[in-house]
C-alpha cells in the first residue's frame, strides 16, 4: 500500500510540459493565494490615499422634505364689543415642502489634517508590506523549486545505491556459494541494501511533499524542472566590492520590512498629532442656499428663498480629560513603534549578516564537496580493484559506497542551501528582482 502511495505521489509529479525556473515564477505570481491576497490587501491599502486626502477637501451635501399637512388650527379670538372669547378652528391641508443644499470646507482643522498625513502614510505602508510579500513570494517559491530538485536527486542517489548494492549482494552471494566469501559479508550487505530501501521510500515521501508544496504555490503539478550543476552554481558568487557592509547599507535603504516599521513611527506620530487636535478650535467655511413652501402654519402659500454665506468657529472648553489620556495613550504607543523599529532593524542585520556567510561559506563548501565526490568515486575504484586482487573486503566496498552517496548528497545539499542564502541575502536587503531570477534561469537552462 505503501509503496502505491508513493509511486500515486510519483505519478502527480511526472511532467506534463516543461516549466523552467522563471515561468514557474510567473505563474506563481497569478495563481499562489497568498500573493494574491497581497494585491487585494495593496490595493485597499492605496484607497487609504483618496480617504486621507477627502478630509481636506470641501463636503456637499444636499437635503429635503415633503409632508402632507392636515388638521385644524385652534385659536382664541375676543369680539371687541361683547369682549366674548370664542375658539376660531381653521382647518389646515397643505403640503409643506423644504431643500437646502450646504457646502462645508474646513480651513483649520488639525485633526483632518493629521488624518489627510496618515492616509498617505497608510498607503506607504501598504505599499511596504506588498514588496515584502512580493519577495516572500519570491523566496517561497524558489525555495519550494530547490526543495523538488533536492528531493528529487536525493531519491535519485538513493535509488543509484541500492542498485550497486544490490550488484554487491549478487557478488557476495556468488563468493559465499563458492566458499569464497563469509557470512558476516553476505549478512552486512543485506542490512545495508535492506537500509538503502528503507531510505528510497523516505525519499520518495519527501519527493511527493516538496512537489506538491511547488504545486499548491505555482497552482499546477511541476513539470520538467531544470537541475544545475554544481559548477553554474558556483558562477553566484558574491562580487568582492559587495562587501558584508555593503550588503548592510542595502539593506537599511531598500529593506520593506524596515520601510513598514519606519511607516509605522511616523503613523504614531500623527497619531498623537490627532489626540492633541482636541484642544484646538476649528474653523470651517459654510456656504448654504435653502428654499421652502409653506414651511409652517404661519408661512401657507409662501415660499422663501435664502442663501447665507459665513465661517464657523468651534472652540473646545473641556472634554473630561479625555484628550489628555487619548495623547497619552498615542505617545506611548509611538514608543512602543520606535522600539519595534529597533528590533526589525536588528533581526535584518543578524538575517543579512547569516545570509551573507551562507553565500561566502557555501560556494567554499561546494568546491570542497565537488572534490570530496571527485575523492570517493575514485576511491570507491581502487576498493573494487583491491577486492579483486585481495587486499580490499566487502566492507571496505561498502564503506567506500557510503561514502559517496553520501558525498554526493550533502553536495547537492550545499549547492542548493548556498542558492537558498543568495536568494534570502537579496530578498532581506530589499535588492532581489526580477532580473535575478532571469539570471538564475539561464544558469539552470544551460545545465
Amino acid at each position: 500500500m505503501k509503496s502505491l502511495i508513493t509511486g500515486l505521489c510519483l505519478a502527480w509529479a511526472l511532467p506534463v510540459h516543461a516549466l523552467s525556473l522563471l515561468e514557474g515564477y510567473r505563474l506563481a505570481k497569478t495563481r499562489d493565494p497568498v500573493y494574491r491576497a497581497a494585491q487585494a490587501e495593496r490595493e485597499a491599502g492605496e484607497a487609504n490615499r483618496a480617504l486621507g486626502r477627502a478630509q481636506l477637501l470641501p463636503v456637499i451635501a444636499a437635503s429635503g422634505s415633503r409632508m402632507e399637512v392636515e388638521g385644524d388650527q385652534r385659536y382664541p379670538s375676543t369680539n371687541p364689543l361683547t369682549r366674548k372669547t370664542t375658539t376660531v378652528v381653521r382647518e389646515l391641508d397643505y403640503v409643506s415642502k423644504n431643500g437646502t443644499i450646504q457646502l462645508r470646507q474646513p480651513i483649520f482643522n488639525l485633526q483632518r489634517w493629521a488624518e489627510y498625513r496618515q492616509g498617505q502614510l497608510r498607503a506607504d505602508y501598504s505599499e511596504a508590506v506588498f514588496s515584502k510579500k512580493e519577495k516572500d513570494l519570491a523566496v517561497r517559491y524558489l525555495t519550494a523549486y530547490l526543495d523538488v530538485l533536492l528531493a528529487r536527486e536525493t531519491l535519485a542517489l538513493a535509488e543509484a545505491k541500492v542498485s550497486a548494492l544490490k550488484e554487491q549482494q549478487a557478488q557476495t552471494d556468488r563468493q559465499f556459494e563458492l566458499g569464497d566469501g563469509t557470512l558476516t559479508d553476505k549478512k552486512e550487505v543485506e542490512a545495508r541494501l535492506s537500509l538503502a530501501q528503507a531510505q528510497v521510500l523516505e525519499a520518495q515521501d519527501q519527493f511527493g511533499i516538496a512537489s506538491r508544496t511547488l504545486g499548491a504555490i505555482i497552482g499546477e503539478a511541476p513539470s520538467g524542472l531544470h537541475q544545475p550543476r554544481a559548477e553554474n552554481l558556483a558562477q553566484l558568487r558574491t562580487p568582492p566590492a559587495e562587501t558584508l557592509q555593503r550588503w548592510l547599507e542595502l539593506a537599511v535603504t531598500n529593506s520593506p520590512d524596515l520601510h513598514a516599521s519606519q511607516k509605522n513611527v511616523e503613523l504614531s506620530k500623527q497619531e498623537i498629532t490627532k489626540a492633541r487636535s482636541g484642544h484646538f478650535p476649528t474653523i470651517d467655511f459654510i456656504a448654504s442656499r435653502s428654499h421652502a413652501t409653506s414651511e409652517s402654519i404661519t408661512t401657507i402659500d409662501q415660499r422663501t428663498l435664502s442663501n447665507s454665506i459665513g465661517f464657523q468657529v468651534n472652540i473646545p472648553i473641556f472634554a473630561g480629560g479625555s484628550v489628555s489620556a487619548q495623547t497619552d495613550q498615542a505617545r506611548a504607543r509611538l514608543t512602543q513603534a520606535q522600539f519595534e523599529l529597533d528590533n526589525v532593524r536588528s533581526q535584518i542585520e543578524l538575517e543579512v549578516n547569516k545570509q551573507y556567510a551562507g553565500v561566502v561559506n557555501g560556494i567554499a563548501k561546494t568546491e570542497a564537496l565537488l572534490k570530496a565526490v571527485a575523492s570517493s568515486e575514485e576511491a570507491l575504484k581502487a576498493s573494487r580493484i583491491g577486492f579483486r586482487a585481495g587486499v580490499r573486503t566487502t566492507t571496505d566496498i561498502l564503506n567506500a559506497e557510503e561514502q559517496r552517496f553520501t558525498a554526493r548528497r550533502e553536495l547537492a545539499q550545499a549547492s542548493y542551501g548556498m542558492l537558498a542564502s543568495w536568494i534570502r541575502l537579496r530578498a532581506t536587503s530589499g535588492t532581489l528582482l526580477e532580473e535575478d531570477l532571469v539570471r538564475l534561469d539561464d544558469l539552470f537552462r544551460r545545465s
